[in-house]
């Protein structure tokens, strides 16, 4: 009986050699005159990548017999991610320049300044990338600009007269999940409450109160970049595991018959990208236990940290009823410096 490990083998050397033929018959189909060349000047690499896929019978099935293979033997994944050490996945927007990146400067100055005029704080908290907090698990090193991207932006803010906190240590007991681009709840945790910390709060005890409800199976938005469909029993990147939490607002439970005529106003307004905006990562609840306060989430899915702020400075939200502080999360890979 064969051994996992020579099964796997047969597995991607049967594999190999049907989407290599697979390959070598589109190629030949595609530019005949030029085969012979091709195989010695380059050409045929990229041709073979092109026209695999349409000279087998199932297309769906050559593009995951090739995904898989290329998972197996080349330690690849689709373009728009990177596969680092041991099943980690970065985006590749780690290692360029993001098309929403920008010059953070001209919208700090004009949402501080907009704030202020409302008696509201802007507190900026500028989360370093996975490539910086998981550096170890990267397949090569990123360009020196890159690597001294989130120093420079500490000093960006230092010298635009914010406190800038620096979250890198915050993050890195727990950082981020393998096959997805956010961090876990826990280095989310963790960040909301060294800011409570830097803003001083002292919130009352157990006015919110965070309680894990158990782990499940977490799919990251990366997977897909190695996605291997009916070949993942032998070719996969395992998926990670997430902690469920929920919080509770202890004092609202005792509260709620006089709800009608409470102060509807909401303290602290949460502005950012969907490191805050999604549910699984509970940014929001381990901010509400930090400070002690009732925090409004207007962070934003796909649109890049300095749109919602944008949308935020024009909104009713803010200008019907302004609250104390506006805690605005920015992703370093989005910071575009001077020179950078």
């Amino acid at each position: 009986m064969l051994s996992d490990h020579q099964q796997n083998m047969c597995f991607a050397s049967l594999l190999g050699l049907a989407v290599a033929l697979a390959g070598w018959q589109g190629h030949r189909a595609a530019a005949p005159e030029q085969a012979l060349t091709g195989l010695t000047g380059g050409s045929y690499q990229r041709q073979y990548e092109s026209t695999f896929a349409d000279a087998l019978p199932s297309r769906g099935w050559s593009v995951e017999a090739y995904a898989a293979l290329r998972l197996a033997l080349f330690k690849e994944v689709a373009e728009g991610a990177v596969l680092g050490r041991d099943g980690w996945i970065f985006t590749a927007e780690e290692f360029e320049t993001p098309a929403l990146a920008e010059d953070p400067v001209p919208l700090l100055r004009q949402a501080r300044a907009e704030l202020a005029a409302l008696g509201v704080q802007l507190v900026p908290v500028i989360l370093p990338d996975k490539a910086r907090v998981h550096a170890d698990r990267l397949p090569y090193r990123r360009s020196a600009a890159l690597q001294n991207r989130y120093a420079a932006a500490l000093d960006l803010l230092r010298a635009e007269g914010f406190a800038a906190l620096d979250t890198r240590s915050a993050m890195q007991a727990h950082g981020f999940l393998r096959g997805d681009t956010h961090w876990q709840p826990e280095a989310a945790r963790a960040v909301a409450e060294a800011l409570a910390q830097q803003l001083g709060a002292k919130p009352a005890e157990d006015a919110f109160v965070t309680q894990s409800n158990g782990q499940d199976p977490f799919r990251g938005d990366l997977m897909v970049f190695a996605e291997t469909g009916r070949f993942a029993d032998w070719v996969a990147l395992p998926l990670d595991r997430i902690t469920r939490y929920e919080t509770l607002d202890k004092a609202a439970d005792a509260t709620d018959a006089m709800a009608l005529f409470a102060d509807t106003r909401v303290p602290v307004a949460l502005i950012g990208t969907s490191y805050s905006a999604k549910a699984d990562f509970h940014f929001e609840g381990f901010l509400k236990s930090a400070l002690g306060q009732d925090v409004l989430n207007l962070a934003q899915i796909g649109k890049g940290p300095f749109a919602p702020m944008r949308d935020y400075l024009t909104s009713p939200e803010l200008h019907g009823s302004p609250p104390d502080i506006v805690i605005w999360e920015i992703p370093e890979r989005y910071i575009l410096l001077q020179g950078g």
